[in-house]
């Protein structure tokens, strides 16, 4: 074909043009020759890169749809996006699931599509060159053409995942990346918000510690404060952090549209707590705070600080991208469960749920393990809360059993403590007399149990605690303690907190019994009960 063919060119004065126009031409045909070239390389591509992706990634692609697979051969994050076609894709910011907090979470997060935006951008990390190496939530953040900074995994407040994510309208942005991201924003500063309470808590933990012996009782030296030790470091930390998670989420949007979801609450946080409780036990993250070496009292000041490090080993780990804890992340924000989680938690509330943990063990066990000779006891009286609570006064003097009164399960209890022997030889100017005998002791420190100090305990949560074991122990006393690192241990602690069964283990029998084994001397095994 001649040049003088095609309209418009004139043979001798438009050769220029046209070799414009073929140049044009061969680039347009050279590109569709390469883009056909280039669709035939993600299989080979994803060969060769799964030898060394997760498979924390490949089940999390194994669920994605066929849309969110397109991006399995991208290695630009950001360009990813380009190669999926959703209709979430196109929502804007003036769509209500946006503008309208007001709305159901759980619905803004349907109606933004979220959970295939979700599978799409875990689905794009799995593949995503990574050479900066580039965090998991930086990785998310940046398909959605979200903020680049966002280290969600390291708790402080400068980690960049402290402030709301705004909504921009795509391309710049996508719209729901805006929930994802703010789910983000509130998990780590919900954890900030802790871990920053329970440093602050440190010094007046350490300050209660010094004066624990002195108010309640000092442990005889000879006992293994070292086992002390390694028995409540993992119990105390579920024993803070549960009820502190449970306050905070409570507090969510998400629960409190949702009130007949509260008990989904448990299923977030409980993982959680496991999670920190195996850390503890691994001695991962007690560093060189716990010695054998140092004094209990030292040790006691230190959990602080361990408790402080396993929430921050928590958080990195949700944000990790790993199997495990991408699933357990999705879990969290699924159904926009931690849409505006930002919920702070005041510093007092932190501190009194760190002094429970410690001292609702640590008081029976003083009492329990003292140099002085005490041994307590919850005395069952049988007798109807509210009714008269008459009490022998060869047990007891009357001023003591209100000191010591309580009521668990509409039934009323004494808190009290035997010490020493429970007869006074007697004496007269002819020589020995008839011995007396004593009666049931008011436990060192009981009076400070007010609910104002150590952590707002009460003689009331000791006795429920003691009850509680007892009870699940078959009504017999001597029932095993409690272990957080079982799914029905931090079930436990999250319904009952410090008066789970298992945490308290001190015996419990009537007057009659506790008195008659004392004044006779008789070492029972659950001394003074039988």
């Amino acid at each position: 074909m001649s040049y003088g063919t095609i309209k418009g060119f004139d043979r001798q004065n438009n050769i220029a043009r046209m070799k414009v126009y073929c140049t044009a031409f061969y680039f347009t045909l050279a590109s569709i020759i390469t883009a056909k070239v280039v669709l035939s390389l993600p299989q080979a591509a994803d060969q060769a890169a799964s030898s060394t992706t997760s498979s924390a990634i490949a089940k999390a692609s194994d669920t994605t749809s066929d849309k969110a697979q397109a991006v399995a051969g991208s290695t630009d994050i950001k360009l990813a996006i380009n190669n999926i076609d959703a209709d979430w894709k196109t929502l804007t910011c003036t769509n209500p699931a946006v503008t309208d907090a007001t709305i159901n979470p759980e619905e803004r997060w349907t109606k933004l599509d979220c959970n295939d935006a979700w599978d799409a951008a875990v689905s794009a990390v799995a593949t995503a060159t990574n050479t900066a190496g580039v965090t998991f939530p930086q990785l998310i953040s940046n398909f959605f053409h979200g903020p680049d900074n966002m280290g969600c995994g390291a708790l402080s407040a400068k980690n960049g995942c402290n402030q709301d994510v705004l909504c921009v309208d795509p391309p710049a942005s996508y719209v729901p990346g805006f929930e994802i991201l703010n789910s983000f924003v509130g998990i780590s500063s919900l954890n900030y918000n802790i871990y920053d309470s329970l440093t602050k808590a440190e010094g007046q933990i350490t300050t209660q510690v010094g004066e624990f012996a002195s108010t309640f009782a000092p442990i005889d030296p000879s006992v293994d404060a070292w086992k002390l030790v390694l028995d409540l470091i993992g119990l105390s930390f579920a024993l803070a952090v549960s009820p502190l998670w449970n306050a905070a989420f409570k507090k969510i949007p998400f629960f409190k549209a949702n009130p007949n979801t509260l008990g989904t609450i448990k299923d977030s946080v409980n993982p959680l707590v496991s999670n920190g409780v195996t850390l503890i036990k691994d001695g991962s993250v007690a560093g060189e705070s716990l010695n054998n070496q140092n004094t209990l009292e030292k040790n006691l000041g230190d959990f602080v600080e361990v408790w402080a490090n396993t929430l921050s080993a928590i958080n990195e780990g949700l944000f990790s991208g790993k199997d495990d804890d991408i699933k357990q992340l999705h879990d969290l924000i699924d159904g926009g469960k931690c849409l505006q989680a930002g919920v702070l938690l005041d510093d007092v509330v932190v501190s009194e749920a760190i002094s429970q943990a410690i001292f609702a063990y640590m008081i029976p066990q003083a009492w329990a393990l003292s140099s002085r000779d005490i041994h307590p006891v919850v005395i069952n009286t049988g007798i109807d809360c509210g009714s008269d609570d008459k009490v022998d006064a060869k047990y007891l003097v009357a001023g003591d059993a209100e000191k010591t009164k309580t009521c668990v399960n509409n039934k009323i209890y004494h808190v009290l403590s035997v010490s020493g022997s429970g007869t006074v030889q007697g004496s007269s100017q002819f020589g020995p007399a008839l011995p007396t005998f004593r009666t049931l002791e008011v436990p060192p420190g009981l009076d400070a149990l007010d609910g104002k100090q150590w952590g707002g305990l009460t003689k009331d949560n000791i006795a429920a605690a003691a009850v509680a074991t007892y009870a699940k122990a078959g009504n017999q006393n001597g029932g095993a303690a409690i272990d957080p690192s079982t799914a029905d241990g931090v079930s436990d602690i999250f319904d009952h907190g410090v008066e789970a069964a298992g945490i308290v283990s001190i015996p419990i029998c009537g007057y009659d019994e506790a008195w008659k084994n004392w004044c006779g001397n008789k070492k029972t095994a659950h001394y003074p009960c039988n």
